[in-house]
């Protein structure tokens, strides 16, 4: 549980609070550097004709330009800049404004999107995403780092407002696929939940020898990393983001797999409160999937690491956001080379080359199972789990009749390979 002081913290940091730093920062920058016709920043300006506020609004002389919708981490709305509530209340803001652009930032990342594109549909509209506060920092709004983040934010946001008024369009493109939105969305989350879990994960770590001992255990025999006291946060962080990951894993299989078993019930994890909340909800819905399906322990049972996953009381929230961001949405199209990528994005490129987390790309994966296996019998030993993963690879592949992966067992690594819906089916 999250100590009184942070907790304390945590709650100083609000929506109005925060909007007033922006404005600031971003009039004091408008003075000491011209932003093309940008003159300033109001926050908590009447939308016209309606009676909702604009969070922060970008003016050219009098004139509104850009307009943003702001939430902190801890907002139950704030879980990810493409909540549909907040996309929608942004959008209709911003059109009362007669605006063409508008943004909306959790603080972990912006969205921009565009008001009118036709043909498009409204949550497809988001043009670029930019990561704004790092995942460590989501909750210590007040401090040097996250200050640091959002005036580098605001910079770039000016840039890019002054370049639309004079002419050029946004970089960046609306999301056509189907699936880009849900693991645009699904990202977003992601970050909010590992920044929000993070606090918590450390306060264990200190405090509770056992905890510690199975974490350390974990990271020396289960992965093969070095424990090292002075890296002790950078580990803990990494820890946090695999153990997030993983969770998400099982709540997106979870969710296709009721596609298939009528029986399994719709996740609901509203009423958490707690980390311990939050796994009195899920564990018997995944002890459920592998009980009706006869498989895919793989995927559900992965050892001590959910225990980081529910360490942080605070990011109930946003679990229960990620939830409900995927309800109703079909999953069948996101193959593991969308969430391996995911995983990727998740981890900076120091962390990726120190770790040796690298996520292989299905054709790669492909290529190299059709020069190893040439008989329909043959068996192929992999020493690590990863290697495993990588060899049973694609279940796109293992859908292709021509796939050398046909073959394998859903009872191999398989099952964690892709969210496709032929790799799930009854005994």
């Amino acid at each position: 549980m999250l100590t009184a002081n942070l907790l304390a913290q945590m709650a100083a940091v609000d929506e109005r609070t925060l909007c007033a730093r922006f404005k600031s920062w971003m009039d004091a920058e408008l003075q000491a550097t011209p932003y093309g016709t940008l003159t300033r920043a109001e926050n908590e300006v009447h939308a016209s004709g309606t009676n909702t506020r604009h969070d922060l609004l970008i003016y050219a002389g009098n004139k509104p330009v850009f307009s943003c919708e702001v939430k902190v981490p801890t907002n139950p709305q704030g879980t990810s800049p493409y909540d549909h509530v907040v996309v929608d209340d942004a959008r209709r803001k911003a059109e009362a404004e007669g605006l063409r652009y508008f943004g909306t930032m959790n603080c972990a990342s912006f969205v921009l999107w565009q008001v009118d594109m036709p043909g498009v549909p409204v949550y497809n509209r988001g043009l670029d995403r930019w990561p704004v506060v790092e995942p460590e920092y989501l909750s210590r709004l007040d401090s040097a780092q996250a200050e640091a983040a959002f005036k580098g934010w605001l910079r770039r946001l000016l840039t890019v407002v002054a370049a639309v008024e004079a002419g050029a369009p946004p970089t960046g493109s609306a999301m056509r696929q189907p699936e880009e939105e849900l693991v645009a969305r699904i990202e977003g989350s992601l970050e909010t939940v590992v920044g929000l879990t993070l606090p918590d994960v450390i306060e264990r770590f200190t405090t509770d020898e056992d905890f510690r001992r199975n974490v350390k255990r974990w990271m020396i025999s289960d992965q093969g990393w070095q424990w090292d006291d002075k890296l002790r946060d950078e580990l803990l962080v990494r820890a946090t983001k695999v153990a997030c990951y993983l969770q998400m894993n099982r709540v997106l299989f979870y969710s296709t797999m009721r596609a298939r078993f009528d029986e399994l019930p719709e996740l609901d994890v509203a009423q958490a409160k707690s980390g311990r909340g939050l796994r009195q909800r899920l564990e018997p819905r995944f002890q459920q999937a592998m009980q009706v399906s006869a498989d895919y322990e793989t995927i559900f049972e992965v050892g001590f690491i959910t225990e980081v996953a529910y360490a942080g009381d605070a990011a109930t929230g946003a679990w229960d956001g990620l939830v409900r961001g995927i309800k109703g949405v079909d999953l069948s199209g996101v193959g593991l080379d969308v969430l391996g990528g995911m995983f990727e994005r998740l981890l900076s490129p120091e962390e990726r080359h120190r770790f040796g987390q690298h996520y292989t790309n299905p054709q790669l994966v492909d290529l190299l199972v059709a020069a190893s296996v040439t008989k329909r019998d043959q068996v192929v030993l992999t020493p690590r789990q990863a290697a495993a993963h990588s060899l049973c690879g694609p279940m796109s592949g293992c859908a292709r009749s021509a796939s050398p992966t046909t073959w394998c067992s859903s009872r191999s690594s398989t099952a964690t390979t892709s969210l496709a819906s032929p790799a799930i089916s009854r005994p």
